[in-house]
């Protein structure tokens, strides 16, 4: 309902050429909790917020790229069709984007494709699709499977620590149940 006043509809894509990156992104940003907010809209206005994101992934400013790819990620979908034609598109597009930019996408790829442990089967299809569609995909799969492992690898970390530790008790309560 919002979007269907033609005075808002334009405001946004004045801000979204304005001269200013920080008014960009912010409209960037609205448009990000429009299309999060749950509202109904008719598809083919949710595909104009989706197409208007998408067109800030060229822009200037490394603030607008990275408010265009955080929209983009927070609304993705691993079931939804286009998800493996949108991943590869992601990962062809950080390819030259600054670390901080690149490693949000893939934290929020590796999210989406690793979530549920149930869905690995169809993470395995994803990631066989994404390796077809992407421009290079050793680099590709190699920077999702890494982003896997950084972000596990301190869940494993801490869930040895404790394993160690419950061990240690373990053995020091057996030590001084045959001492007494």
């Amino acid at each position: 309902r919002l979007l269907g006043r033609r005075a808002v509809g334009e405001a946004l894509a004045l801000a979204l050429q304005d001269d200013s990156q920080c008014v960009r992104a912010a409209a960037v940003d609205l448009l990000g909790r429009l299309l999060d907010s749950g509202f109904a809209f008719a598809p083919q206005h949710a595909e104009e917020l989706r197409a208007a994101v998408g067109a800030r992934f060229e822009d200037d400013a490394p603030a607008v790229r990275k408010a265009a790819f955080r929209v983009v990620c927070a609304t993705m979908d691993a079931s939804a069709t286009g998800f493996v034609g949108l991943a590869a598109d992601l990962l062809h597009r950080i390819r030259h984007e600054p670390a901080q930019v690149r490693g949000g996408v893939l934290q929020s790829l590796e999210r989406a494709l690793f979530a549920q442990p149930w869905a690995a089967p169809s993470a395995l299809n994803n990631l066989a699709g994404i390796v077809s569609e992407a421009d290079e995909p050793g680099e590709a799969m190699h920077s999702l499977l890494c982003t896997h492992r950084d972000t596990h690898e301190a869940a494993c970390t801490a869930a040895t620590s404790a394993a160690l530790a419950d061990e240690a008790v373990r053995r020091v309560a057996l030590l001084a149940g045959d001492a007494a």
